[in-house]
């Protein structure tokens, strides 16, 4: 998935979603799987600091600490996190 990133979702719950397009503020994800009807792929605004770069053994950490409700784990995980700085052109 191009443009790969870990998002924090509700509850610290741990997503891969893919850069559609960023603002200084904002930076808009996607799935890559078309859910419309039309083909278009959802898209879905997050504030920047929930917005992290892809990191494929931190994404099982958090996945784990999630699934298990260890929420000091989980908090500790997230806060290893490097946060996304890229742009979209």
């Amino acid at each position: 998935m191009k443009n790969r990133v870990l998002a924090m979702s509700y509850g610290g719950c741990p997503i891969v979603r893919r850069v559609s397009g960023a603002t200084e503020r904002v930076v808009y994800l996607t799935t890559d799987e078309p859910v419309e009807r039309d083909g278009r792929e959802p898209t879905v605004g997050f504030p920047r600091e929930f917005v992290f770069e892809y990191d494929a053994q931190l994404l099982g950490r958090l996945e784990s600490a999630f699934q298990n409700h260890d929420w000091r784990e989980l908090e500790s995980h997230w806060s290893q996190a490097r946060q996304w700085e890229g742009s979209v052109a």
